[in-house]
């Protein structure tokens, strides 16, 4: 293979005859022309044209027809193959939110749900990364064969990076022909020199898939029958470029990620801010508990009495939009929540504890403790952050200062995290509650934690604490680079590769870079081009008769869990993305921000409304205003495609960060550049040297809160203060109005 896109290998064309998902016949065909298969002919148009650009890339089409009257042909489908020699266990191969190494880690298939490693026993520094019984390449084996969907990952996507020859590769194709999704296969000789990355149309997972966190359950998938004269095409786009690090790879997919499945579908104009206002009513509706007096972390009812979480999904997150952002008796309860959590939920160690349930503090093993109390440390990481933005913004925007006993609370979990790290070296995932001693080690779970501390030595006036952040950033900077992906975000996923953990990377990376600049910016960028590989660049094609089809829901800006719970969700679990924002302003690399206004515009249309409810199909029915569903379900890992289950998530609290943290308009005077990040539309009808003026208009049925950006080049330089949305501009704009705004600078 080499550098050069003229010597690249010719594709492979293969038919394959199934009986059901069993392959029992198949023929490779090596250039176009009329073949005989299935005892009948067909005609295989390849065609081949090169790109041009800054990448060395080409489009290939294959045109598979039956040829002749009166032909027909059963259960039969077709393929590219790309053959790849010189294969080594070096090659790094990638398919965007679905494997990652080929996901060739230690399996633990006894797991069941939730894998933790509570359950199967692993513990102390030295844990490798763990999965379940999910699509894999083996672990201790040479050879392999790992087959997808283009419904199991964000970009319908085959990469390798290899790093003897300082090569990268990658293979990108529609979501779906006319027979269907598209299947994306990597298979490797048991020589483990030899591989093929195949795109076949349609995608058949051979006679098992993945269901339920088990690889086992029958293949639904069927190739199709044939009749006379039918026709169907194949595209796949193709790049071979240099490349020197797994990080690399990731740069060269994010500047391609849309080239072959743009958005196309409207958003349904629906705006954040007002997103936001139906779940500050849903969460005073349903999640206040009166008995205990502090919101829990869902509804409470009769069958679910109130119930509570640190971080992770969000329960010492949301109190800071909603104490900023809220109306007086929403700020007043978010406040006396907050009291509730610094008084109460500090254990012994310092770290946060994790759950409490009515009037039981629960840990984090899901029952497998066996007399240990686990936290999972990211659920700290999450809490110490926000706390510490709630008490800057008492310090600096309110006439009481924070209290001394929020104070406290997140000094003590600082000190915990530091301690932990001088006696440790790493962060790990578990530690033990009242000790803070290191249970499980080795995952990523609490990359956020470098970008608490660093906060917390300027909120804390503790510049040790700064110092830790930058020991510890660097720790989980190496093993990034050096691994490629980060684990164990999730407390349920075992040790799995995940989104959740390489946003709270990203957000560690840009805080590190906004206090000592140096090379932290290019491990920000780093670590955001990763981030962008769980982010759905496109719209998935729904099935019509499914929830989601018939309420045309765009999927572009949803990010994809895990490699284990393979559906897509409304935003970043649980932040806004105001960290894609904030390198965006650093680097003036515009992918930045338009990834962030990716993800921002997709959240509000997934918020049930009155006007526009959410059905829950396979639940209890329409979801009451406000309430927002995890699932984006465009993989059969669970749920049907394109439904949801009846519940409210932690989606809500992303909602609420989102329509805080980001602006609404983001406007460059200099080149005139100008963004909405949420459902606006907007002009400038008017500049001069010192002022500008916009022509908005709410195209939504409900009235809206926009907060402006107007920065120069210069202002951009500086880092974003905490709390910069108080800086922005604000106008209201009635349901369907179109204003003029006016901003000096």
């Amino acid at each position: 293979m080499s550098s050069n896109l003229s010597e690249i290998t010719s594709p492979i064309i293969r038919l394959a005859r199934y009986d059901d998902s069993t392959r029992v016949d198949e023929q490779r065909i090596e250039h176009s022309g009329i073949s005989t298969f299935a005892g009948v002919e067909w005609t295989l148009s390849l065609t081949q044209r090169a790109l041009n650009g800054p990448l060395q890339g080409q489009d290939i089409w294959l045109n598979c027809a039956l040829t002749g009257k009166d032909q027909k042909a059963e259960q039969v489908g077709f393929a590219l193959e790309f053959p790849i020699d010189s294969w080594t266990p070096q090659h790094y191969f990638v398919i965007p939110a679905g494997a990652y190494d080929g996901n060739r880690f230690a399996c633990r298939p006894q797991a069941g749900y939730p894998p933790i490693a509570a359950k199967t026993g692993d513990s102390g520094p030295d844990v490798p990364t763990l999965i379940g019984d999910i699509p894999r390449m083996p672990e201790n084996e040479v050879g392999g064969f790992l087959q997808l969907l283009s419904a199991d990952c964000s970009v319908p996507a085959i990469g390798f990076y290899d790093p003897h020859r300082q090569l990268g590769m990658w293979l990108i194709t529609p979501q779906a022909t006319r027979f269907g999704n598209t299947g994306l296969d990597v298979e490797i000789d048991s020589n483990g020199n030899r591989a093929v990355l195949r795109i076949s149309a349609p995608g058949i997972r051979e006679g098992t898939r993945y269901h339920c966190f088990q690889t086992d359950r029958p293949s639904p998938d069927r190739a199709p029958n044939w009749c006379e004269w039918e026709a169907a095409l194949l595209q796949v786009r193709s790049y071979i470029f240099p490349c020197t690090s797994r990080a690399g790879l990731y740069e060269v997919l994010n500047q391609i990620r849309s080239e072959i499945s743009a958005p196309s579908l409207p958003r349904t104009p629906f705006a954040l801010s007002s997103a936001a206002r139906l779940i500050e009513e849903k969460t005073n509706r349903d999640n206040w508990s009166a008995s205990a007096n502090l919101y829990s972390l869902g509804p409470v009812t009769e069958e679910r009495p109130m119930h509570w979480q640190s971080g992770w999904v969000g329960g010492a997150i949301v109190n800071y939009p909603l104490i900023v952002d809220g109306d007086h008796l929403t700020s007043e309860r978010a406040t006396r929540t907050l009291d509730w959590v610094c008084e109460n939920a500090i254990s012994s160690s310092g770290f946060f504890k994790s759950l409490y349930d009515q009037f039981e503090w629960l840990d984090d093993s899901f029952g497998h403790s066996k007399g240990q109390r686990w936290h999972m440390t990211r659920k700290s990481g999450d809490a110490l952050l926000f706390l510490l933005k709630s008490i800057d913004w008492r310090d600096k925007h309110t006439q009481t200062p924070a209290p001394q006993l929020w104070r406290d609370a997140a000094s003590r979990c600082a000190d915990a995290f530091v301690r932990l790290w001088k006696k440790e070296r790493q962060i790990g995932q578990f530690v033990d509650e009242d000790t803070g001693d290191l249970i499980v080690g080795g995952s990523d779970s609490a990359a956020i934690t470098p970008a608490a501390l660093c906060l917390a030595s300027v909120v804390l006036n503790r510049p040790e604490l700064g110092t830790a952040a930058s020991e510890i950033g660097t720790y989980f900077w190496e093993k990034f680079s050096s691994q490629g992906y980060t684990t164990g975000g999730p407390g349920e996923i075992l040790s799995a590769p995940d989104s959740e953990s390489a946003f709270g990377l990203l957000e560690s990376m840009v805080a590190l870079m906004e206090a000592h600049d140096g090379e932290w910016t290019k491990r920000a960028e780093a670590v955001a081009a990763y981030c962008a590989t769980w982010c759905v660049p496109y719209d998935f094609v729904f099935p019509t008769a499914s929830t989601f089809g018939a309420m045309q829901m765009a999927t572009t800006g949803t990010v994809i869990a895990s490699v284990q719970n393979k559906h897509s969700s409304p935003g970043i679990c649980t932040l806004s993305g105001d960290s894609l924002f904030r390198l965006f302003r650093k680097t003036g690399n515009s992918f930045y921000l338009n990834l962030a206004r990716e993800i921002a515009s997709a959240l509000p249309q997934y918020v049930s409304r009155e006007d526009r409810p959410i059905l829950a199909r396979y639940g209890k029915g329409p979801m009451p205003a406000g309430w927002i569903c995890e699932r984006v379900n465009m993989s059969d890992w669970l749920e049907p495609v394109g439904e949801i289950f009846y519940g409210p998530c932690w989606c809500e609290v992303s909602v609420l960060l989102s329509a805080l943290e980001l602006p609404t308009i983001y406007y460059q005077p200099e080149n005139g550049s100008i963004t909405a990040l949420d459902a606006v539309n907007i002009s400038v009808i008017e500049k001069s040297a010192r002022a500008v003026k916009f022509a908005i208009h709410n195209p939504g049925n409900h009235a809206i809160q926009v907060r402006i950006c107007v920065e120069s080049t210069e202002q951009r330089q500086q880092a974003l203060p905490l709390h910069a949305f108080t800086q922005w501009p604000t106008c209201s704009i009635a349901p369907q109005e179109s204003i003029e705004h006016e901003i000096l600078f």
